[in-house]
């Protein structure tokens, strides 16, 4: 409307006349009249109005009042605009009424029943035609309050919106509705960015007040509400703008706007505040545009940083969540077939993919079971595999990772055995063998370099180690007795000259958070528990001795079965430092004591296990499988020779997970004990002299 002149209605009622005065306001505010002053009322200069005011005013004098109606191009103090700001603001307020009535029937339309929805809905759609009809000036929250009806009205079907080329849309002059807010603020900032950047912006009350624009959040305009979309919302989705701060915006964007707490979002609440304050101090609309602009800058940089941040964070979590345990398994179950090397070679596998692949144990946590570990008797890689299992997934953890640790070599060295024991006088076959000791020696040559660049890092380490060899080598002293030696050296020197002995150590920080770390505080079923104490005991000792009980009762007590089964029993309490310190005392006792082996075959037997995925230490099973298949002692010798290597084995390993299970609650209790690691240091180097012993054996 276009008012060029006002109508102003001045009127006066006797005092005793409420009754009426209430009428004639309910009058006044159902045409939509502003008040002036007391009694003093405004409309524009149009025939309706006009007519309506007259009736009012016989009204007003059939009540014994009196009344003026008076047509003025100006009214002193006020200028156009600001009427026309008034009876905007007037109209603001009754919309915003009507607006939450219509939010408050969408949230209850579905819990509704359906009459008395429809009923509602055609209460509401006559209030806002009642409004619209007095809304001389199109406030902006008319428009607001049309859209929003739509909603309230449900979808209606219709085509598909068919996705638009931004290409086609440069250069453009776009329209939308004066006085931009928060999702025509957005929309203009979309369109400039990412959709037409020469684009033009111009402002009017109605889509036709410039044919040749391109409309937005206007009503009926292409680019407008749509279904439950705002705007902002609708433009992303015609243009494929796919970018993840754009729709983060586009959220804060349609809760700031459509006010229905969508997508819990309150970051843009706040600039639709500052628009707001900007119209009402009566800046242009280009300037509250461009200031607009400048905001949604700001919230777009913010948004790309926050989503940069999650994606780290997400890609960490990924790395850094505690494994299920089929995923557990999968990564056991493949060590199992890639852990060649020996030792060494394994916790260095397990060093690459658990620590700093994987990210599943920290740096300090994965050297601090190590250290448990190579104080234990038995292969310590194996038993590092169960420790970590054990910490990742209990008990269950601790057992899969173990067992498929050797399975696979199990099989393996059970058929090369066979072949060795069948075949192995066969030249060709003598030769291959035989062409496996140089390249045993290096192995275990560079095991010795390995080991020692890590632990001979001064001269008291040295020292350690040559005495070591000297005990080993020329005065025969057993394996054990220099093991708790270096280990009481340790823990002594640990007490007076701890920076000579505590030379193994973490070098650095951690790598990156890791599932298992030393900021973590240790799980429930980490901690010492005195009952499981006494069932894990029971459980593994039973299991352990079972098989070995079982050969004697069968075969006897002197029977190659059972003394199997027995000295390996021991060796597994015994024999500590890992494969290369053990195959001495294993190699003495199978060659001299008891015969199963003749001379040569323990090297022959050791170049098969180092053929072989898993630990070095499964040389044991060929020594349990040549000694059945020498001494059958009246079974077939493949099936005892497969008995022995199998109750070897057995006797072997199972005790490894005792000492885990067992004492690992109490070693995550210790963690960060100098003592254990001054003592580890000392043994470690110990280690260094008899493996160099076993590479001249």
């Amino acid at each position: 409307m276009k008012a060029t002149s006002w109508l102003l209605l001045l009127y006066s009622l006797p005092t005793n006349r409420n009754t009426e005065r209430v009428a004639v306001w309910r009058r006044l505010k159902r045409m939509g009249a502003i008040q002036l002053k007391t009694s003093a009322y405004l409309l524009p200069d149009e025939p309706a109005q006009y007519e309506q005011f007259q009736w009012l005013a016989q009204q007003i004098r059939d009540y014994g009042g009196d009344s003026t109606l008076v047509r003025a191009q100006e009214i002193e103090g006020l200028t156009r605009e600001k009427v026309v700001s008034l009876f905007n603001a007037a109209r603001d307020k009754e919309y915003v009424g009507l607006r939450k009535a219509l939010q408050s029937f969408i949230l209850r339309r579905r819990k509704s029943d359906a009459n008395f929805a429809a009923a509602e809905l055609e209460r509401l759609t006559k209030q806002f035609r009642e409004l619209r009809e007095i809304d001389f000036f199109d406030s902006p929250r008319g428009h607001e309050a049309a859209m929003l009806l739509r909603r309230a009205e449900g979808p209606k079907r219709s085509p598909k919106l068919q996705t638009l080329d931004a290409k086609q849309y440069h250069g453009k002059i776009w329209l939308t509705r004066p006085r931009p807010e928060i999702d025509r603020v957005g929309s203009a900032w979309l369109i400039s960015k990412f959709i037409d950047p020469k684009a033009k912006f111009v402002f009017a009350p109605t889509a036709q007040a410039d044919p040749g624009a391109i409309a937005f959040d206007m009503l009926d305009a292409e680019f407008s509400h749509h279904g439950n979309c705002c705007t902002f919302e609708t433009l992303t989705k015609r243009f494929a703008i796919s970018d993840k701060a754009v729709a983060k915006i586009g959220e804060m964007i349609h809760d700031a706007d459509l006010d229905d707490a969508r997508f819990q979002r309150v970051e843009c609440v706040g600039i639709d505040r500052v628009l707001k304050g900007w119209a009402k101090e009566g800046l242009p609309d280009e300037q509250i545009l461009h200031r607009g602009f400048e905001c949604f800058e700001r919230v777009f940089a913010t948004a790309m940083k926050a989503i940069s941040s999650q994606q780290t964070t997400a890609e960490t979590s990924r790395q850094t969540r505690l494994p299920t345990f089929r995923e557990a398994f999968r990564f056991w179950l493949k060590l199992g077939f890639i852990s060649f090397g020996g030792p060494t070679g394994q916790i260095a596998i397990m060093q690459t993919e658990l620590v700093e692949k994987k990210r599943w144990i920290s740096q300090s946590r994965f050297l601090h079971a190590l250290n448990y570990c190579m104080l234990l008797p038995g292969p310590e890689a194996q038993q590092l595999a169960i420790y970590i299992g054990w910490l990742l997934h209990k008990t269950w953890g601790g057992i899969v990772a173990g067992s498929l640790f050797v399975i696979p070599s199990i099989f393996v060295l059970w058929m090369l055995s066979y072949v060795y024991a069948a075949f192995g006088n066969i030249p060709w076959i003598a030769a291959v063998f035989y062409g496996l000791k140089p390249a045993v020696t290096a192995i275990v040559m560079a095991a010795v370099i390995r080991i020692g660049r890590k632990a001979l890092r001064n001269e008291v380490m040295w020292t350690l180690a040559t005495l070591a060899f000297i005990a080993i080598y020329f005065f025969k002293v057993p394996f054990p007795m220099i093991v708790l030696s270096a280990g009481l050296i340790g823990f002594l020197g640990g007490l007076f000259w701890k920076n000579k002995f505590q030379v193994l150590s973490s070098d650095g920080g951690e790598l990156e958070t890791s599932v298992i770390s030393d900021e973590q505080e240790s799980p429930p079923h980490t901690r010492p528990n005195w009952a499981r104490a006494i069932r894990v005991i029971a459980v593994c000792v039973a299991l352990w001795i079972a098989p070995t009980l079982i050969a004697g009762i069968a075969k006897g007590w002197q029977s190659t079965l059972f003394n199997e089964g027995l000295f390996f029993s021991k060796a597994a309490v015994v024999t500590f430092g890992g494969a290369y310190a053990v195959l001495p005392y294993v190699a003495q006792q199978a060659l001299f004591h008891y015969g199963w082996l003749k001379p040569g075959q323990m090297m022959d037997g050791l170049g098969l296990a180092e053929t072989t995925p898993g630990p070095l230490i499964m040389v044991v099973q060929f020594v349990g499988f040549m000694g059945a298949w020498q001494h059958p002692e009246g079974l077939p010798p493949l099936l005892a020779a497969t008995l022995g290597a199998l109750l070897t084995t057995w006797a072997t390993f199972t005790p490894c997970f005792l000492w885990i299970f067992l004492g690992g609650p109490h070693i995550e209790k210790l963690r960060g004990n100098v003592k254990l690691a001054t003592a580890l240091s000392a043994i470690t180097a110990a280690i260094v002299g008899v493996v160099l012993n076993l590479a001249v054996w």
